[in-house]
Order: structure tokens, then sequence, then C-alpha cells
């Protein structure tokens, strides 16, 4: 979880021009979810090569458990909880809230 944070801040590269990405929240990754779709459970045209085995990190920590994180499996589109410690992908947003 620490990397990914790490990651997408110290994404320099003028990738599309910007240099200001970071970890999106919760909200900004299930609002990527196409629910009228499954395995992928997101829109290919503007995601091609999604992952759906694993899940994508959410800057946002389980209340009920610091040492768990918020993350999306673009798979179904499930939102769930996720060991801090384990493997998860990574998917860098920019802008917002």
């Amino acid at each position: 979880f620490q990397k990914a944070i790490e990651y997408c801040e110290a994404l320099t590269l003028p990738l599309d021009g910007y240099s200001n990405w970071r970890l999106p929240n919760s909200d900004e990754l299930v609002s990527l979810v196409n629910f009228g779709r499954y395995d992928p459970a997101i829109d290919t045209k503007y995601f091609p090569g999604c992952r759906t085995t694993g899940c994508y990190w959410s800057s946002n920590v389980y209340i009920n458990d610091p040492d768990y994180i918020w993350d999306v499996r673009f798979l179904d589109g499930y939102l769930h909880n996720w060991k801090k410690t384990d493997t998860d992908w990574t998917r860098c947003v920019r802008g917002g809230p």
C-alpha cells in the first residue's frame, strides 16, 4: 500500500504532460466500474489491459482496522478491504477531490 502511494506521487515523467498523480480514493475507483459488465467490470475502450486478477488500491483506510485499506476488484466491481501489507494493483489519477 505504501509503495502504491509513493509510486503515484513519484510519477515525474511527463505522463500526458502532467506530474501531479496520486492514488485514487475508493469513490473514484468505484466510479470506473461498469456494473453491466463482468470480467472485466470496466469499459475496456477507456481502460484497456485492466487487471481482473487481484484488486486496485484506494487511498481510503478501513476505519474498523487501520491495517486494512479499501480496494476494488474489476473482475466484478466488488469493493472490499484488503490488508495493507498484501499486494494489489495500482491505478494513479490526477486532479480531483
